[in-house]
């Protein structure tokens, strides 16, 4: 499956998931928070994956939630 914000690979039963959002040190978005969801609830009823690695591209980790991506309340 493709993903916009987040790239993963599974292999030998190690899943990685990589922040891809590198230009804004992978702050989350909305877009991103849903993707990073639906991969963990496919992940989760894979009885072949052991571990999860999360990792971020660039720079980064992450820098928390996107500020410029925030619903007005």
């Amino acid at each position: 499956m493709m993903w916009n914000t987040i790239q993963t690979q599974v292999q030998q039963g190690i899943a990685t998931l990589n922040f891809n959002r590198p230009y804004s040190l992978n702050s989350f978005n909305r877009q991103m928070h849903e993707e990073v969801q639906q991969v963990l609830k496919i992940w989760n009823t894979d009885p072949d994956i052991r571990v999860i690695v999360i990792r971020g591209n660039g720079r980064a980790f992450s820098a928390g939630q996107d500020l410029k991506n925030v619903p007005d309340s």
